[in-house]
Order: C-alpha cells, then structure tokens, then sequence
C-alpha cells in the first residue's frame, strides 16, 4: 500500500469514528423512540466502516474483490419509516447534524476517489461514498418529514 493511500485510509477511518461516536453520544439526548432505534443501526453502520478500514490498514493492501457489506432494501426502508415521532427541536437539530455528517463523508469519498490514480482504491471510496449518501438520503428525507410537522404542530406554515 502506498503512502497516499494509507494517509486517505487513516483519515477516513478518523471520520468514521468520530460519525459512530457523534450516533452513539446522541442517543441519550434523542427524545423520539424511532430516532434512537436509527441511531444505534448508524452506530452500527459505520462500526461496520470502520472494521472495513482497519481491516484494508492492517493487512496493508486492498483486495482485487471488494466485498463492502450493503444496506439492503428491507434495512433503508425501515429507517426511512421510523421517523414518525420526531417532534422536538432537539430531535430535529440533531438529526440535521446527522445529515451534515453523512454528507461531509460522502463528499470526502467522492472528492478521494477522483484525486486517486489507483483504480482499486477509487473502487473503494466509490463504494464508500454510495453508502454515505444513502445515510445522507435517509437523514435528509426524515429532517424534511419532521421539519414539516413541527411547523404543523407550531401552527406555522412556510412560504416556500
């Protein structure tokens, strides 16, 4: 493994805790029951990121074959219905920071994979940022959902 590649590894493994240590200390602050069940399925998520990266570090190379673990349909659209009761600020501003999280990762891959010239290393930020955006999808569709109803429970209704 190359030294450019071992530097954008170690930084993305340093991201990737700190996005499951953000989950993980959030969860004590989550009112809404659903939310906190989506957190600690995020925990686990980019727990699984995390092994991936250490992993590719440890043994020093990247495989030929990557094999990332997916999301499946069943996973994302469980999380996709559990935003029924998010309905305090709290719950709405953490879940905004979520999304910007997940975003910033999928930009990082992204930005990663078009600055590398080894085409397995692409491969892999490539995945990896396929999956940050599912998480950015899901977070952002949930912050709209529960933006929506706190306005409706406020009375208050945006112009746009």
């Amino acid at each position: 493994m190359n030294q450019q590649v071992e530097i954008v590894l170690r930084y993305a493994l340093a991201r990737e805790i700190e996005g499951r240590e953000f989950y993980k200390t959030r969860l004590e602050r989550i009112c809404s029951q659903q939310l906190k069940q989506l957190f600690e399925q995020l925990v686990q998520m980019e727990q699984l990121h995390i092994n991936y990266i250490t992993d590719l570090l440890q043994t020093k190379s990247i495989p030929q074959e990557i094999s990332l673990y997916k999301t499946s349909d069943f996973e994302i659209r469980e999380l996709e219905e559990s935003s029924g009761d998010i309905n305090s600020m709290t719950d709405l501003s953490i879940l905004r920071m979520a999304y910007l999280i997940e975003h910033d990762f999928a930009v990082f891959y992204e930005n990663a994979a078009k600055n590398t010239s080894d085409d397995v290393l692409k491969k892999v930020l490539l995945e990896l940022s396929s999956w940050e955006k599912s998480h950015r999808d899901i977070l952002k569709d949930l912050y709209d959902e529960a933006m929506k109803n706190f306005w409706y429970e406020q009375g208050f209704s945006p112009i746009f």
